[in-house]
């Protein structure tokens, strides 16, 4: 008896396996979810061999979470938009995932960004405070054009 479950289970996750290439879902899409290589999925899905038993809970534990992702895939399918260079949505929703991910983490980065400059400003404000404090006498420049202290002076010190 135990056997038979054993093949029951293996059966229903290639089914579902099998259903959800026939609706446009990849075998890619399918490895990146669940962390079963590709080759394998190829494989249960050919014919070529079959899944362990554990593997075939992992795949009915993936469409089972999924919801009715089968469905849902069937439904949009009947929406007339252009179809990705692999015959399927699955890389064109990939990639707008990512490009969200992407103008997220640049968002991110720009306000990072303008903080950074708002510091920077503050630090070179209290840098030319602390210059006129500590110069007083003016600045000149030598020959080549640098600033330098003015006579040579430093910050008095007394001894």
């Amino acid at each position: 008896m135990k056997k038979d479950n054993k093949s029951e289970i293996i059966e229903k996750a290639l089914s579902l396996l099998k259903e959800a290439n026939d609706k446009g879902v990849t075998n890619y899409r399918i490895s990146q979810d669940t962390k079963l290589t590709e080759p394998s999925l190829g494989n249960w899905v050919k014919g070529a061999t079959k899944p362990t038993q554990a593997n075939a809970k992992i795949l009915i534990d993936y469409f089972s979470k999924e919801g009715n992702m089968l469905k849902n895939i069937s439904d949009s399918a009947q929406v007339s938009e252009p179809q990705g260079i692999y015959g399927n949505n699955d890389v064109i929703s990939l990639l707008r995932e990512q490009i969200t991910d992407l103008k997220l983490a640049i968002s991110k980065k720009d306000i990072e960004i303008g903080c950074l400059n708002q510091e920077i400003g503050h630090l070179k404000g209290l840098l030319a405070a602390n210059s006129i404090e500590l110069v007083k006498g003016g600045t000149d420049t030598d020959d080549k054009g640098t600033t330098k202290l003015a006579g040579n002076k430093s910050p008095a010190i007394k001894k």
